[in-house]
């Protein structure tokens, strides 16, 4: 594409109000499996509390996994954090160096999560916007954020749809799950 689109809003107007949120990918098993009850990170939201927030995984795996939905967002003191770092799914001691200098510590609150069955490569995103991966979060464009619903919607071959206990179907997108 020669003019890719923004993959981040430019102006709160055109904010559509999803985030990506970018993760190292040593984490990758952690957000894979199951899904932490807090999220961490030294910067988050201020204005708003996103939709949804897509989980991106960096190099090497460099792919959008999934995404969350946030209940709250806030701001704690370490303290606070260390209290319930076990629901993060952090070690005490890991939690203490990445924050060592901060005051106080961004938690985002999950309400559920969604992992793709096929995540989105870094390629086919440089494909389709002006994509560079945030060192910690970006609000997405409606553009970004339309596209992305449309590619998790398209109907999955019918041979692969495998129909789950809570009545979902794996292999397509569950709009439900949102």
């Amino acid at each position: 594409m020669s003019n890719p689109m923004p993959f981040k809003s430019q102006s709160e107007s055109e904010r559509s109000g999803d985030i990506l949120v970018s993760f190292s990918s040593r984490w990758i098993d952690r957000l894979r499996g199951n899904f932490p009850n807090y999220i961490f990170r030294r910067r988050v939201p201020s204005s708003f509390v996103p939709k949804r927030v897509f989980v991106y995984v960096a190099s090497p795996i460099s792919e959008i996994i999934g995404f969350f939905n946030a209940k709250y967002i806030q701001q704690i003191t370490l303290p606070e954090a260390l209290n319930i770092a076990s629901e993060a799914q952090i070690d005490a001691d890991e939690l203490k160096k990445y924050f060592r200098g901060y005051n106080t510590v961004g938690c985002y609150a999950i309400h559920d999560n969604m992992i793709f069955d096929e995540a989105i490569k870094l390629s086919e995103l440089r494909e389709h916007f002006d994509f560079f991966p945030p060192q910690s979060f970006v609000a997405l464009s409606y553009e970004s954020s339309g596209w992305i619903d449309k590619k998790l919607s398209k109907p999955p071959l019918q041979d692969s749809l495998s129909k789950q206990a809570d009545g979902t179907l794996r292999g397509g997108f569950d709009e439900s799950k949102i």
